[in-house]
């Protein structure tokens, strides 16, 4: 993967100060900075092989990184994966994180973020409905997908959210998002909201 904000070094795992930021499949993934100069870069390490990437800055390197575990995780998406036109979530069996990202095709990839399983979907489902709403190609044979199929794909996913209590009406921790978020993230009145819960819309 080739950019102009970040390139291939030949330093080794001696010549910089890094930490693990994330494992998919058999890669780790690390940021640090160059010992001698204090650069920053991307580390990969898969085996005994190890790449070194350098960034323009501190941003950049970052921004490789999430590059290159994007790649991983189209290539291998995880059983959980859900993919929803060219938003995807996908969780890691190795941190448990959840990570949403836009797939522009071409290798343009744009990571949305990572979190928890029952945020991550909220955020997945936000963008997908935008991107119905907004007429965007929505699937891999380049047609565009109806507002109804859309919705009912998201309607199943917030009652599996429910069923597993991940959704609460009351009080919420970092794994349990609110009612009342998950309305106004997805600009539903809380009447319409209720009804997709209870089986009566989205289906």
């Amino acid at each position: 993967m080739e950019n102009p904000e970040w390139w291939l070094t030949d330093y080794t795992l001696e010549d910089v100060d890094w930490e693990p930021v994330e494992k998919w499949g058999g890669t780790v993934y690390g940021l640090g900075t160059v010992k001698e100069d204090g650069s920053f870069v991307a580390v990969f390490i898969t085996g005994e092989q190890v790449q070194i990437q350098i960034g323009a800055c501190e941003e950049r390197a970052i921004a490789c990184l999430n590059a290159f575990l994007i790649d991983s995780m189209i290539t291998e998406p995880g059983p959980d994966a859900l993919i929803w036109g060219r938003v995807h979530l996908c969780t890691n069996p190795n941190s448990g994180r959840t990570y949403v990202f836009l797939n522009r095709g071409d290798e343009e990839h744009v990571l949305i973020g990572r979190g928890s399983y029952a945020g991550m979907m909220i955020e997945a489902a936000r963008l997908f409905l935008e991107d119905i709403e907004e007429g965007r190609v929505c699937d891999n044979e380049g047609e565009l997908e109806s507002a109804e199929s859309a919705e009912r794909k998201v309607g199943g996913a917030l009652r599996g959210l429910w069923a597993d209590r991940l959704i609460s009406e009351g009080q919420t921790t970092e794994s349990v998002v609110s009612v009342a978020r998950v309305a106004k993230t997805l600009k539903l009145s809380r009447a319409c909201f209720d009804k997709v819960l209870e089986g009566s819309a989205w289906i």
